[in-house]
């Protein structure tokens, strides 16, 4: 699986800004503060080896493609529990 990581608030640690300073992570529903999880990795059940033509099987009633995590909602939550 790939790793991503984002820096915002005020802590700088992986920004790629050209001015050194991370996007400000302001809003909710901001594109480069949320991450995409395709509803196939959540529902992935195969054994090891992974069989040929294997498919995870969804439930019908998800009929959506992306599990959606909103890094601006994390943060709002982790600002009001700082202790």
């Amino acid at each position: 699986m790939a790793k991503q990581e984002w820096d915002f608030g005020n802590v700088i640690k992986n920004s790629r800004n050209p001015i050194h300073e991370p996007a400000p992570c302001n809003a909710p529903n901001l594109p480069n503060f949320q991450i995409n999880i395709p509803i196939g990795e959540v529902f992935w059940d195969s054994t090891f080896p992974i069989p040929p033509g294997y498919a995870p099987v969804i439930p019908p009633a998800i009929t959506v493609h992306n599990f959606t995590i909103d890094l601006y909602r994390i943060q709002r939550v982790a600002l009001k529990f700082k202790s």
